[in-house]
Order: structure tokens, then sequence, then C-alpha cells
């Protein structure tokens, strides 16, 4: 799997569909020997390729662009992203049916202890109104 770098130098890219060390160097702030290392690495590992000069156009700096491997490499990427946060949406999701549960205790024990108070009709409210929109969802 590709370093943090590396992938970012795969996105850009693919958002430019070729690149070489001085825009790589340019959009990631690093130096052009670094940008350099890291787009020869990549090529090694064939995640990028060089792309040949047009019609015997004479260019100093090589130029890439992504290959297969390079695409899937960004794929498993966004996949891996994607997988944190839903992740991170299922916790959410069972800490508010915790809380909601909390909730409803609170609001039954309002219930049973305190009959006469005030409150008791705004919190059978809320209960309400959060158990309607768990059943929504």
């Amino acid at each position: 799997m590709p370093t943090p770098n590396e992938i970012e130098i795969l996105r850009i890219t693919k958002e430019e569909k070729v690149v070489d060390n001085v825009l790589i160097s340019r959009r990631m702030e690093i130096s052009l020997d670094y940008a350099a290392h890291l787009l020869n690495y990549l090529v090694r590992k064939d995640f990028l390729e060089e792309v040949p000069a047009k019609d015997g156009l004479h260019r100093t700096l090589p130029r890439y662009k992504l290959t297969r491997k390079g695409a899937i490499a960004l794929i498993a990427r966004l996949h891996h992203i994607a997988a944190q946060y839903e992740s991170a949406v299922r916790r959410a999701l069972y800490l508010k049916d915790v809380m909601d549960e909390n909730i409803n205790e609170m609001a039954d024990y309002m219930k049973e202890e305190f009959p006469e108070n005030q409150n008791l009709h705004h919190a059978e409210r809320i209960s309400l109104q959060r158990k309607e929109e768990k059943a929504e969802c």
C-alpha cells in the first residue's frame, strides 16, 4: 500500500492526467529531488508509467501518468476512508440509541417518582419525539 505522500501523487496524477516532478513539487510543497524520488519509486512499483515525448519533442523532465495499478491503489484508499467513516457513523448511532434509552428511563422515573412535576410533560414529549424519530429511521 502506498504511503500518504505517494497516494497524494497518485491523486494529483489522476487530476492532471500527466505530471512531472516540478508540478508535484509545487502542488505538494516538497523539493524537486524528493518529488523525483517519489515519482521514480512509483514507476518502479508500477503505480505510474513514464509518458514518452510527443512527436520527437525533446523534454528534459520525464512525465508520468497513472497505471491501472495506481488507479486501483486510489480506489482501495477511498474504500478504506469510507469504511472509517461508516464505522464512526455506526458508533455515533449506537451512542444515540444508548442516550435515547437513558432519556426514556429517566422519563419513566420522573413519571413514577414525581407525578406532580410540571416538567414531566416536557420530558414525555421529548421521549415520544425521540421514539418517533427512531421509528422513522
